[in-house]
C-alpha cells in the first residue's frame, strides 16, 4: 500500500470514529393571546400566550436568531424587550399592549427596548411611559402607535452619539397623550415619517447634546411647542417638517447658563398657525446668553412661517 492509500483509508476509518455534531439552528418564535389549548412552545401551531414568555424563548437563539411574531390581540403586560430580540406585530391597529394591570394602574412603562432591539406594528396603551429605550441602546422602532400615556409617550436615555447607540423612529403615530410625545437626552436619533398630535406637552423635547435627523414628520395640535430643544453642544437637522397649530411655538430653542453653542439647520419646514413664533428662543432657568448665541448657531433655510400669533421670531433669537 502506497502512502496516498495509507492517507485515504485513514481518513474514511476517522470519518467513521469522530462524532457528528448537529448545530442547534435558530427559529422564529410566535405569540398569540388566543391560544388556551394548554399547549405552548413557541411555534406556528402552539404559540405562546404572553410576550415575555415569547422575549424569554427567544434569547435561547443566537443573537441574529431573536424574532418573535405576534399575533392580533391585547397584551395586557409590561414588556421588557430585551438584548437582540425584535418583536413584529401582526398588525400595528390590532396588536395592542396594554400598558395597566388589571386595575387600572398604569405601569412605569409599558415596553422597555434593550440594545439592539426592535419594535414594529403594534399599538402601546397607556403607562406612565409608552417606550423606555434604555441607556447605551441601540433601538428601532417603527409603524406603531403609541398613545393614550400618563407622561411621556416615547422616552430615550443617553447614549453615545454613534451609528452603534443610534435612535430610529420611523412611521409612528404618538398621539392623545397627557404629557410629552417624546423625551430624549443626549444620543443619535433619526426620526422621520412620523405623526406626533394631541398631546398635553411638548411634541418632540431634546436635551442638550443630541445628535442627528428630524426629517419629514407632522407635529401638530401639541399643548406645547412642536419641537423644544437645549441650545448645548446640539447639532441637529430639523427638515421637511410641518408643524402647525401647537399652544405654543413650533419650535423653540433655550438657553440653560451654558455658554457652549451647537449646530441646528431648520430647512424647507411648514411653521403656521402655531398660538406663539414660528420659531422662539428663551433661558427658562434665567442667565443672559451670549450676543447673537441663538442665531450664530442656528440656519433658518427656505421655512414657509405663516400666520404665527407672535410672528415668526421671538426677539431673543435675534435674526
Amino acid at each position: 500500500m502506497n502512502i496516498m492509500q495509507k492517507i485515504v483509508t485513514l481518513t474514511v476509518f476517522l470519518s467513521f470514529m469522530i462524532p457528528i455534531v448537529v448545530l442547534g439552528r435558530s427559529y422564529d418564535i410566535y405569540v398569540d393571546a388566543s391560544n388556551d389549548s394548554g399547549t405552548e412552545d413557541g411555534t406556528s401551531a402552539n404559540p405562546y400566550n404572553t410576550i415575555s414568555e415569547g422575549i424569554s424563548a427567544a434569547l435561547l437563539n443566537d443573537e441574529d436568531g431573536r424574532e418573535v411574531y405576534v399575533a392580533n390581540g391585547e397584551y395586557q403586560e409590561q414588556v421588557h424587550v430585551e438584548e437582540d430580540v425584535e418583536l413584529f406585530g401582526e398588525d400595528r391597529s390590532n396588536t395592542i399592549i396594554i400598558g395597566r394591570d388589571r386595575d387600572d394602574d398604569d405601569f412605569s412603562y409599558a415596553v422597555k427596548m434593550e440594545h439592539g432591539t426592535k419594535i414594529e406594528d403594534f399599538t402601546v396603551k397607556y403607562g406612565n411611559t409608552g417606550i423606555l429605550v434604555e441607556e447605551d441602546s441601540r433601538a428601532t422602532i417603527e409603524h406603531c402607535k403609541i398613545k393614550s400615556f400618563d407622561k411621556i409617550g416615547v422616552e430615550v436615555l443617553s447614549a453615545d452619539r454613534n451609528n452603534k447607540k443610534i435612535f430610529t423612529m420611523e412611521d409612528c403615530k404618538i398621539y392623545k397623550g397627557d404629557g410629552k410625545a417624546m423625551y430624549i437626552r443626549k444620543r443619535k436619533i433619526d426620526i422621520r415619517d412620523n405623526k406626533i398630535y394631541d398631546n398635553e406637552e411638548e411634541g418632540i423635547d431634546l436635551r442638550s447634546k443630541v445628535k442627528g435627523k428630524i426629517y419629514d414628520n407632522e407635529i401638530y395640535d401639541n399643548g406645547e411647542s412642536g419641537i423644544e430643544f437645549e441650545m448645548r453642544k446640539t447639532k441637529l437637522k430639523i427638515k421637511g417638517n410641518k408643524i402647525k397649530s401647537n399652544d405654543s411655538s413650533a419650535i423653540t430653542a433655550q438657553y440653560r447658563g451654558k455658554n457652549e453653542g451647537g449646530e441646528v439647520l431648520i430647512e424647507d419646514n411648514k411653521l403656521k398657525k402655531n398660538d406663539e413664533f414660528a420659531l422662539s428662543c428663551n433661558n427658562p432657568q434665567g442667565g443672559v446668553p451670549p450676543v447673537y448665541y441663538f442665531s450664530s448657531s442656528i440656519t433658518m433655510l427656505e421655512n414657509a412661517l405663516s400666520k404665527n400669533d407672535s410672528g415668526s421670531y421671538a426677539p431673543m433669537c435675534q435674526f
